[in-house]
């Protein structure tokens, strides 16, 4: 077995806990194959209309890439049993590995409970469990500060195909930091290498994920209170930011509601680059510890106001950014940024772009 002794052991219990749901299999039997064989087990199954085998291979790790490496393997081996069904075992398969492996015609059975498998009269497919182990630091990684202006570029250009030195500039990183996060996002299998550069080709699986990793509690944010409404206040913070040349993103509430309205709201949110106390002070704003009803907040890293766009005379943060901090926030919030995604962010990955466009 190429595999150590636990990942076996679960992975012939989540096989046996699959295998023993399915009515129409009367009996099986598992089966080692040796150290030189290209898969891990042959499942012998009794069914009705007779025996039929599955070849499956067990690996110790998740990642998109090693999966569909597997899959691939297995089809090649299927070649050699053509009466056969390729089943890949795995600690976990995520939802976009799940339509991989399903659109090979490989079936999967993870240590979290999802699992898939269709031959003949037989089919079974449990998914929505989530990932039960701590992710490895790569995956961690991508979405740290200076990393996450690659992704966010990324995920507000649209299916763009994309060159190495051009990612970096546009990121503002240095081109050997885009080559580190692309390594990361090719194990994933959320960008695909194409003649030109690469593609991403999992927005909604990558965007999802960096949502679970966001804390917007990183940002320094300051509770003051106005005696406006939102709307002036709103006017008021971005006419002194742009006389006194203080960068300013409006975001949460404040931002949806001139990009996507959807919710009433009280509380006036927005990023600034500096200025904190001149904006306190020349807009007679007081600081609170409770109901406040103006957030400025100064931001982790400034990749946050990358594709800040002008909408009825306010700056609001992108899409991208936008859906990220409403999510962080629950409740209407969660509400809110999934209005976001279906009318703002999803039509954008709808087209492909050339290199050249996008500008």
């Amino acid at each position: 077995m190429k595999n150590n002794l636990e990942t076996e052991e679960r992975a012939l219990k989540a096989l046996k806990e699959c295998l023993s749901g399915i009515n129409l299999i009367k009996d099986y039997e598992i089966e080692r194959t040796t150290a030189a064989a290209p898969f891990d087990l042959i499942v012998k199954l009794i069914l009705p209309q007779g025996e039929y085998n599955m070849l499956a291979e067990i690996k110790s790790g998740g990642e998109p890439r090693i999966l569909r490496n597997a899959a691939f393997t297995l089809l090649r081996v299927r070649e050699e049993y053509p009466e056969s069904y390729p089943l890949l075992i795995a600690p976990y398969v995520s939802p976009h590995s799940s339509k991989i492996l399903i659109e090979d015609g490989v079936g999967y059975i993870d240590f979290a409970g999802n699992c898939h498998i269709e031959f003949d009269n037989i089919y079974v497919h449990v998914g929505g469990h989530k990932n039960p182990f701590p992710e490895k630091r790569g995956l961690r990684t991508v979405f740290s500060p200076k990393a996450s202006r690659v992704i966010r570029v990324l995920l507000s250009q649209g299916m763009r195909i994309w060159k190495i030195e051009e990612l970096a500039r546009e990121a503002d990183v240095s081109v050997g930091h885009v080559f580190k996060v692309k390594d990361i996002l090719k194990d994933m299998a959320w960008i695909e290498e194409m003649k030109p550069g690469f593609i991403l080709r999992a927005p909604e699986e990558l965007i999802g994920e960096w949502s679970r990793h966001y804390n917007f509690n990183r940002n320094t944010a300051s509770d003051l209170y106005s005696f406006e409404n939102v709307e002036p206040q709103e006017k008021e913070i971005m006419r002194f930011c742009s006389k006194n040349e203080i960068r300013c993103a409006f975001t949460m509430f404040s931002g949806a509601s001139k990009m996507v309205p959807y919710a009433r709201y009280k509380l006036v949110s927005a990023y600034i680059d500096k200025g904190m106390e001149r904006i306190r002070d020349g807009l007679k704003l007081k600081e609170v510890d409770t109901g406040s009803n103006v957030m400025l907040i100064n931001p982790y890293d400034e990749g946050v106001f990358y594709a800040s766009r002008r909408i009825a005379g306010i700056d609001v943060v992108s899409p991208t950014q936008l859906y990220l901090d409403l999510k962080s926030s629950g409740g209407l919030g969660g509400k809110t940024a999934d209005h976001l995604y279906e009318k703002e962010i999803a039509p954008l990955w709808s087209k492909t772009l050339s290199p050249n466009q996008g500008k």
